[in-house]
């Protein structure tokens, strides 16, 4: 399989110039808790999958809309993805492995691109790692009911556009708090998945300063 020379010049980015904690930082609500406290126990391991491909010669990432449930992220926009199981070889399994259960994409076609650090989510209690992934071709979601309400598919250059990140404060839990989001059609982007989208996109960004090297 031919890897497009986006994909290389994405990985070279996502070895040698990962932003760090400043750039997650921009996009977090106030009053976030960004790492565990020393009293927290059973912190727990997941992967998500930043799914990358193309549709009209546009990049694009899908992410999913949770269902309403009794729980922290009832409703919410999320990258595909879950918690670690015994049975997973690494945390990448578990990312693609999770995704092909959620959104139909089968792990074997998913070719592995680079990640970005683990973020914590003071809600569940999880460390979750975001992968990066891409797949060739003509991509058909297939969203698993019980654990996706609905399929986003986000153009990446979009949200490139500074118009396209908002902050508002909303009242939370009685409190009111400053959060920072990327405003996608109806939809509100937050939280860790804002965070996490955010350090992707200034990778993303990078790719523009960067020389190109053959298409093939």
């Amino acid at each position: 399989m031919l890897i497009p020379d986006t994909m290389r010049r994405l990985a070279a980015v996502l070895r040698h110039h990962l932003p760090g904690p400043d750039i997650r930082q921009a996009m977090a609500p106030s009053q976030r808790r960004n790492a565990p406290m020393a009293d927290d126990r059973e912190i727990r391991t997941a992967g998500v999958l930043m799914l990358l491909y193309q549709e009209r010669n546009e990049w694009h990432m899908p992410l999913i809309v949770r269902p309403r449930y009794d729980g922290p992220h009832s409703g919410q926009i999320a990258l595909p993805g879950g918690r670690s199981e015994p049975d997973d070889a690494s945390l990448w399994h578990t990312a693609t492995r999770e995704s092909e259960e959620e959104v139909g994409i089968a792990r074997k076609l998913v070719r592995r691109i680079g990640s970005l650090a683990p973020i914590f989510i003071p809600n569940s209690r999880y460390e979750v790692t975001p992968y990066i992934g891409w797949v060739s071709g003509v991509v058909e979601f297939r969203p698993e009911a019980s654990e996706v309400a609905e399929v986003l598919h986000l153009p990446l250059d979009l949200l490139l556009d500074p118009q396209f990140t908002r902050r508002d404060v909303w009242n939370m839990q009685g409190r009111d708090v400053k959060v920072p989001y990327y405003q996608f059609g109806s939809h509100q982007i937050w939280g860790a998945t804002a965070m996490m989208l955010s350090e992707f996109l200034h990778c993303w960004g990078t790719l523009h300063q960067l020389p190109e090297t053959d298409q093939s």
